[in-house]
């Protein structure tokens, strides 16, 4: 079995191998991620910009988020601000592969445009 994460544009970013008997849930967090980064980045009042921003994290087995990087980013102050407001974030449920709770790596790509507010 092969678990592949997909991000914009279907471009394949992260494949990994599981047996046919493996179980494995994902790291999620239990609130609203996106609203929460946005919420974050519109409280700073960060000068206009528009693009595309590809973000690394890792969530520990106990729920932390560490580690994290904006692996492609709109400019310096924002990708910035996208690091502290992961920083801040609050714990996830961790991934669990057969029943087991583990640390997953994560890459997760949005658009971000606050010109037009």
């Amino acid at each position: 079995m092969q678990i592949q994460a997909k991000f914009t544009h279907n471009f394949n970013y992260e494949t990994k191998e599981f047996g046919n008997n493996d179980q494995m849930y994902g790291a999620a967090p239990p609130f609203n991620f996106e609203h929460y980064i946005y919420k974050y980045l519109k409280k700073l009042g960060l000068p206009p910009a528009h693009g595309c921003v590809i973000i690394a994290f890792t969530i520990t087995s106990d729920g932390h988020l560490i580690d994290p990087q904006v692996n492609m980013g709109v400019n310096p102050v924002l990708d910035q601000a996208i690091i502290e407001a992961l920083k801040s974030c609050p714990k996830w449920e961790p991934a669990r592969l057969n029943k087991k709770r583990i640390d997953q790596k994560i890459k997760l790509g949005f658009e971000y445009d606050n010109v037009n507010e």
